[in-house]
């Protein structure tokens, strides 16, 4: 997707600007000796953690603690909560996502309810916003549109008791513009079109260009997913002629890069090349390879459409001399490759660069899934220590029942034997009756115990059990790999033999093509993802071939892909074929579903997983 290349380039280009405020820099202790007030402090330090937070992490949060200190001291509510805000940027920008979540949800149950300042409550809308994008980047799209929904709402109170105030403006730009690139995550662009227009409005009073440039360049994007080329042309070049065209904008590079694919959707082959390389002298210019080798593997794809393979193979060669890491942009060069040296009639050397676009394939995949397992693994071990900590807290609750019930035991028998000689007997019946239900009510205390320590026991070996069937998902996923390399093997071993009998033919190679790209695809993978998919999904399936029988296997696989919320070159990576086929496929998917451009795919497929009737949500749309 755009909005993820756009936040690479961007991210790199803060990097380079950081280190070089952080080198220009005196010693922060030097500057705090020369400022007499701690306001003053804070503000100081608050500008080093903003220049420093990608740069140098470790310190941006020594910092905020020491700010945090000051704050206290001085009994700046707003502050302490802007702090917090700033913190869980911090955290999340070095992936400490839950941490960063469960801050920020703790200043929210810690703030006041009622009676707060106008600086309180934009710092609540802050944190809430802050929230929104954290719920947003771990995939929880639903509950990241209701924080942003929230914070708006707080936001329209407060612009109604102080409509003067002229802080409110831009925190409502920074709310519409997340909510806006959640529903674009979410597919969603009518709405993430008007909520961009929004912040664009709002921006473009403030003056505040580069957020304004922002919302034109994800609006372009948005019309550019939905195939509206013509409003992508118009917002992406409406950024270029606001800015100048010489400066050092990772936006610019995006935006030429983009208008690159658009002419080459378009087949304007001129256009397109001219966009490329404007892209490409700028990325050459400040050293970043992983774009240079994005350009060229974009060059690649254009050659091979007008049928010029010796360029395509030529980009294709010197993007992968431009990476050597970046996993998912060699596995998209080695694809280009092969396809130029095919059109070329190399096909030995075709068959070879196929092989290692597979391998880095499966490889890939194989990545994604190790880090679904290990995310799972941690939910699963920090699950445990909350419940741990529950049962804790438990049982040192009903050990202060048990102690407080003896010694009350205690005080009612020293009661007892003094009334035993004032009153004799009737006291003492009356005291044994009450030491019994004391007694009674201490054999239930730790029946009750009893009972909750096998409840969380039980439930322990239940996410035991679930825990290894994930493993076990793993290894079989891993060992249907080592069967596709030596099925690779044995392919090559009958080129080989066919090389030595002197019969290497474009009919030979066509099939020995079609049985890698069999091989690649159509294997027990499905099988076990299909698994996986319903142990987590159990009625999608059944659901939606209730809904629609007329859905085949690949279509299916398809639907699987896209309740996943993965992005389209995702889904092209997985299926082993291109982000035009997948698009091409979605298309023909929303013809058969009957759904219009406007339908969010992935919300019509949440409602009939939850087994609505197409008949029940198209209403309800």
């Amino acid at each position: 997707m755009f909005f993820q290349s756009t936040i690479i380039l961007i991210g790199l280009w803060l990097v380079s600007t950081q280190l070089s405020l952080a080198q220009r820099s005196p010693d922060i202790s030097t500057q705090l000796a020369t400022l007499s007030t701690d306001s003053a402090k804070v503000v100081l330090l608050k500008q080093q953690i903003d220049s420093l937070y990608r740069l140098a992490p470790e310190r941006a949060l020594a910092y905020t603690d020491l700010a945090d200190s000051l704050l206290r001291l001085m009994k700046d509510v707003a502050g302490q909560l802007e702090l917090k805000a700033t913190r869980a940027v911090v955290l999340r920008e070095i992936g400490k996502l839950r941490e960063a979540q469960e801050l920020l949800q703790v200043a929210l149950t810690d703030m006041p309810t009622s009676n707060a300042s106008p600086e309180v409550a934009l710092a609540q809308v802050r944190v809430r916003t802050g929230l929104a994008i954290i719920y947003r980047r771990r995939g929880d799209l639903l509950a990241s549109v209701a924080e942003s929904q929230s914070a708006i709402r707080q936001l329209d109170s407060l612009m109604q008791l102080h409509p003067n105030n002229e802080d409110y403006p831009a925190y409502q730009s920074d709310a519409y513009t997340g909510l806006a690139i959640t529903y674009s995550r979410s597919e969603n662009y009518p709405l993430s079109n008007e909520y961009f227009r929004r912040s664009l409005s709002l921006d473009q009073q403030l003056g505040n260009s580069e957020e304004a440039d922002g919302a034109l360049f994800n609006l372009g994007s948005n019309f550019f997913t939905t195939e509206q080329y013509d409003s992508a042309e118009f917002y992406w070049n409406s950024v270029i002629s606001r800015t100048d065209t010489t400066a050092d904008s990772p936006m610019l590079d995006a935006i030429y890069k983009n208008l690159g694919a658009l002419a080459t959707k378009q087949k304007q082959w001129n256009d397109a090349k001219q966009y490329y390389n404007r892209a490409l002298r700028r990325f050459e210019q400040r050293g970043n390879q992983e774009g240079v080798a994005s350009i060229r593997e974009s060059l690649a794809y254009l050659y091979s459409e007008q049928g010029e393979y010796a360029l395509a193979q030529q980009q294709a060669k010197l993007g992968l001399e431009a990476v050597d890491e970046d996993l998912r942009i060699r596995t998209l060069l080695f694809s280009e490759l092969a396809e130029a040296q095919e059109g070329l009639n190399q096909y030995q050397l075709a068959a070879e660069s196929y092989r290692t676009y597979a391998i880095l394939r499966d490889s890939l995949l194989g990545q994604e899934k190790a880090e679904a397992i290990a995310e799972m693994e941690a939910r699963y071990h920090y699950e445990q220590q909350e419940k741990e900590l529950a049962i804790q807290d438990q049982e040192i609750a009903l050990l202060n029942q048990s102690s407080q019930i003896q010694q009350l035991e205690r005080n009612l028998l020293a009661a007892g034997l003094l009334l035993l000689l004032l009153a004799g007997f009737f006291i003492i019946r009356m005291q044994r009756q009450k030491v019994r239900r004391k007694q009674e009510q201490l054999k239930n205390s730790r029946a009750l115990l009893a009972s909750v320590k096998e409840n969380a026991h039980l439930e322990e070996q239940r996410l035991l059990q679930e825990l290894e069937h994930r493993n076990q998902q793993l290894t079989s996923y891993t060992l249907n790999f080592v069967q596709k390399n030596e099925l690779m093997h044995h392919l090559s071993q009958q080129v080989e033999q066919l090389q030595q009998q002197k019969q290497w033919t474009s009919r030979d190679f066509r099939r020995l093509k079609l049985q890698i790209q069999q091989h690649a695809s159509i294997d027990q993978d499905w099988e076990n993802f299909r698994l996986h998919f319903e142990s987590v999904y159990p009625d999608f399936f059944h659901n939606l071939t209730a809904s629609f029988a007329n859905l085949g296997p690949k279509e299916l696989r398809l639907c699987a892909l896209i309740r996943l919320n993965m992005s389209i070159k995702e889904s092209a990576a997985v299926l082993g074929i291109s982000p035009d086929s997948v698009k091409t496929a979605r298309h023909r998917l929303r013809k058969k579903m009957k759904l219009d451009h406007t339908t969010s795919m992935v919300e019509t497929l949440m409602r009939i997983e939850k087994g609505k009737a197409p008949t029940e949500w198209q209403k309800a749309s």
